[in-house]
């Protein structure tokens, strides 16, 4: 019995060190943990070639035993090796049956891809409405490549109505996250009033930032912008001018009017009153001061006040003023209703 026993403890002694003994290579510990990995760590093994040379059969093998345990990551993985033909033939069908999966599984990355598919009709029948959804779930898990598609599909009305608006809205998110041909759509909308209010310093300030990150398309448009905001500059310009127009208009307006008045008091015959002597003696006063007449024959002509200062009116008809002493060639002058001074190169002395 004793024998027995000690028969048994040597042959569990010999099993025990012999099988420690398999492990004492690396390539014995690195089979057993790769057989302790699940199959999608060691698909992504196969399929970058990490540790080993590529090998996409294996990897295609390994991603099918994981997806069939469910894992997500693995639908994606499938998809895209059906689509390039990586360790299996080119299958635009069994790749879009795994964007699927993927994308009802929130993979935002599937449902672009999924959308393209019914955009262009691959793997799937075309179909724009079904393209616009799984575009518009992408963006919704902030798909940055679906803003764009987003706006294009907004502006010209595919797969959805159109709306300007909504497009744009969707154009300055890409131009947002750095997208080139967002930040031109972008620039192109304020240039043109597409779907916002026409912002000019906008529009080139999105063309600019297009440009720089290499869109082509952008150098022309940008090229125009830039002349569109001289000719606002000018526009803005020309306005000012204008207005500062009516406004001396206006002014001379008033003072011909008040002017008139006067003249028409003047000619009202009165009794003779302490009133009547008192503007007889301003009229004195104001003919002292103004002892000669003169016409003035060059509108629009300035009175300052003082000579060559700032403007108090303007004269834009021809009509004969008082005019008073001369100083280095400006005539004092009451035609404003007040002191003022107007150059002799706009007047001609009548007496």
């Amino acid at each position: 019995m004793i024998r027995f026993l000690g028969f048994i403890l040597f042959f569990l002694a010999v099993h025990t060190f012999a099988d420690e003994s398999t492990c004492h290579t690396q390539q014995c510990i690195q089979d057993k943990l790769q057989a302790q990995e699940d199959p999608l760590a060691r698909g992504m093994r196969a399929y970058s070639g990490k540790d080993e040379t590529k090998d996409y059969t294996k990897a295609l093998q390994l991603f099918l035993q994981a997806a069939a345990a469910g894992k997500t990551h693995a639908y994606e993985r499938l998809a895209g090796m059906y689509a390039k033909g990586q360790g299996t033939q080119q299958d635009f069908t069994e790749s879009a049956k795994w964007h699927r999966k993927a994308a009802n599984n929130g993979k935002h990355n599937s449902q672009f891809a999924l959308g393209n598919f019914y955009l262009i009709g691959k793997g799937v029948e075309r179909d724009e409405k079904q393209a616009f959804t799984w575009f518009e779930k992408a963006a919704k898990g902030k798909n940055k490549r679906a803003y764009l598609v987003l706006g294009l599909m907004y502006e010209k009305g595919k797969g959805t109505e159109k709306n300007p608006r909504k497009a744009f809205n969707w154009f300055k998110k890409s131009a947002q996250v750095g997208n080139a041909s967002g930040q031109y759509y972008t620039g192109l909308a304020y240039t043109k009033s597409k779907g916002t209010t026409q912002d000019i310093d906008k529009g080139i300030y999105w063309l600019k930032k297009s440009q720089k990150n290499g869109y082509k398309k952008a150098d022309h448009l940008l090229s125009i912008a830039r002349k569109m905001q001289k000719l606002e500059v000018s526009k803005a310009s020309t306005k000012k001018e204008q207005e500062q127009q009516a406004t001396n208009k206006k002014v001379t307006k008033i003072v011909e009017a008040k002017t008139e008045v006067k003249t028409v008091k003047k000619e009202i015959p009165k009794t003779p009153t302490l009133q009547k002597v008192s503007q007889q003696s301003e009229t004195k006063k104001t003919s002292q001061q103004y002892p000669r007449r003169a016409k003035v024959f060059a509108p629009s002509s300035n009175v300052r006040r003082t000579p060559g200062r700032r403007i108090i009116c303007s004269i834009d008809t021809v009509r004969t003023i008082n005019i008073g002493r001369s100083e280095n060639g400006w005539y004092a002058t009451d035609a404003c209703g007040k002191r003022g001074y107007i150059h002799k190169s706009q007047i001609r002395i009548l007496r």
